[in-house]
């Protein structure tokens, strides 16, 4: 004997099925209903001076969140900035010099 399921709206033929489906429907009914967020909230004003304070109190909890590096990582972090940058412009000032050697090689200048 086929049983519809309230959950899935389907049929379930074979004995295992249906006990499954009982469980599932067992188990979806023991879970308490979600309550509704919006009764539970305070009226959110929505003029633009509240906007801007709910945008400040964002930003002000965002940089709460931040992990600010110590003084020892931050100087760290700053010779290899300074490092890379001046191996990076090495690198490019060698490159501009044998370009410009070969660009007046070639135009004879």
């Amino acid at each position: 004997m086929a049983m519809l399921t309230r959950k899935e709206n389907s049929v379930s033929t074979t004995p295992s099925e249906q006990d499954q489906t009982r469980t599932r429907l067992t188990r979806s009914a023991a879970t308490p209903a979600p309550v509704s967020s919006a009764a539970a909230a305070p009226e959110v004003r929505n003029d633009p001076i509240s906007r801007f304070r709910r945008w400040i109190e964002n930003i002000i909890a965002e940089i709460r969140k931040v992990t600010w590096p110590t003084p020892t990582e931050a100087r760290n972090l700053t010779i290899v900035v300074i490092g890379i940058s001046v191996t990076v412009g090495a690198i490019l000032g060698l490159v501009d010099v044998v370009l410009s050697g070969i660009t007046a090689w070639l135009t004879g200048a």
